[in-house]
């Protein structure tokens, strides 16, 4: 149980981390992050709010990444299935392999 909450922890993390990293960096030159956006909308603001349990580590780590965002004055993230499998997968892979990467060797 221990190693499962550990994992849980774990993956929030990841997904964080790679939620960080996919935007607020600037760069383009459109003025809007479409990362940020749900597929067919540009520059909207609508948000889709991600289906997390909830109270879970997801949910919480997805949320505070959203009001950060808001309060730096960047758009939020919408939730993505396939970057949270990935993200879950890096994060097991980590925990197995008792390292903290970017890559999996």
């Amino acid at each position: 149980m221990k190693l499962q909450k550990i994992s849980s922890v774990f993956s929030s993390v990841a997904l964080l981390a790679a939620l960080a990293a996919c935007g607020g960096g600037g760069g383009g030159s459109s003025g809007s992050d479409a990362s940020t956006l749900p597929s067919g909308q540009s520059g909207s603001g609508s948000v889709v709010f991600g289906n997390y349990a909830a109270g879970s580590e997801e949910s919480k780590v997805f949320n505070l990444l959203n009001t950060e965002r808001s309060n730096c004055g960047f758009g939020k993230f919408v939730q993505n299935g396939q970057l949270d499998v990935a993200a879950k997968a890096h994060a097991d892979y980590q925990l197995m392999n008792s390292t903290i990467s970017h890559e999996e060797t």
